[in-house]
């Protein structure tokens, strides 16, 4: 039995590409999930950077997700290389803290949905000559209470498990802002 999910996101590189820090814009929404529409800026605009993490300890994962709005960081993105690869499918979570440690002392948007958790798939041009791969895509789902599940709903990922939920909201997926 597949958990609920709450959302789909298709995040792509569009703009900045001259940049190091790769930004990437929602592209394509479906669902429902209160906590995004928070990250939003002034002009409709949902979008993320994705950042190398600075921590090198064992369990913190080697790349982040950072939202636009506020610095805030959406997500570490676990499992992002396997066997010195890009895997192409990570998941992750949100922060538990109710309060972020930032100079505003930010609240959590996230803080009701802490055990949520997302899966992402993760795209790239696997032709370029790139010592280190910079995705062109990333697709991020939201599912609703399973934080403690999260990787074996990655795997259930990478064998096919969401493709026909995911074929269904890919379809229902529209834009949130023109471009």
């Amino acid at each position: 039995m597949n958990p609920t999910i709450n959302c789909y996101l298709r995040l792509e590189r569009i703009l900045n590409k001259e940049k190091k820090t790769a930004r990437y814009d929602c592209t394509a929404f479906a669902g429902y999930y209160p906590p995004l529409e928070t990250l939003k800026n002034n002009k409709g605009q949902l979008f993320f950077y994705l950042n190398r993490s600075r921590n090198d300890k064992s369990t913190t994962p080697e790349h982040y997700l950072q939202a636009s709005k506020d610095s805030m960081n959406l997500t570490g993105l676990f499992h992002y290389w396997e066997d010195g690869k890009m895997s192409g499918f990570c998941s992750g979570y949100p922060s538990t803290k109710e309060i972020f440690d930032n100079k505003k002392k930010t609240p959590n948007p996230f803080y009701e949905n802490r055990n949520d958790a997302f899966l992402f798939i993760i795209y790239w041009d696997k032709e370029a000559q790139e010592p280190i791969p910079t995705p062109t895509a990333i697709e991020m789902i939201v599912l609703q209470n399973t934080k403690v599940l999260i990787d074996a709903y990655r795997k259930q990922l990478m064998l096919g498990g969401f493709d026909e939920e995911l074929n269904m909201l890919r379809g229902q997926a529209k834009p949130i802002f023109k471009y």
